[in-house]
């Protein structure tokens, strides 16, 4: 598929007017165009009533986030060896990685504090 013509228009085409939007954001940027930027960015992000129509679409398809969930390691005393501990990329495996990295009992008050000072951010 790499040789696709859709391929090769995204190379030919797609690449080079992409550049180029790009550029001229970052001459409005390094001459502080507000004004010019304005219009520009405002051209091209405007949401028209055509556009709205495909929300539902969108929002239909949408597949949920990706959870990474990093490994860690611990040192094994009995052997003395290096273990790396890997975890599911899910909420269980977020939370199985919390409580193995910090322990049961950890207190959590500080990370439910600031879930409820940001959830207005990330509620739809």
């Amino acid at each position: 598929m790499l040789n696709s013509p859709s391929h090769q228009k995204i190379e030919t085409v797609g690449k080079p007017a992409m550049a180029k939007f790009l550029q001229k954001l970052q001459i409005f940027k390094s001459t502080a165009d507000i004004k010019g930027a304005t219009e520009f960015f405002g051209h091209y992000s405007t949401v028209d009533e055509k556009m709205l129509q495909y929300r539902p679409i969108v929002l239909a398809r949408q597949k949920p986030r990706p959870i990474c969930v990093q490994a860690h390691v611990d040192l094994d005393v009995s052997s003395n060896k290096v273990v790396l501990h890997e975890y599911d990329s899910s909420a269980a495996g977020l939370v199985q990685s919390f409580v193995d990295r910090f322990g049961q009992d950890a207190d959590v008050d500080y990370l439910l504090a600031i879930n409820q000072a940001d959830a207005s951010h990330f509620t739809l």
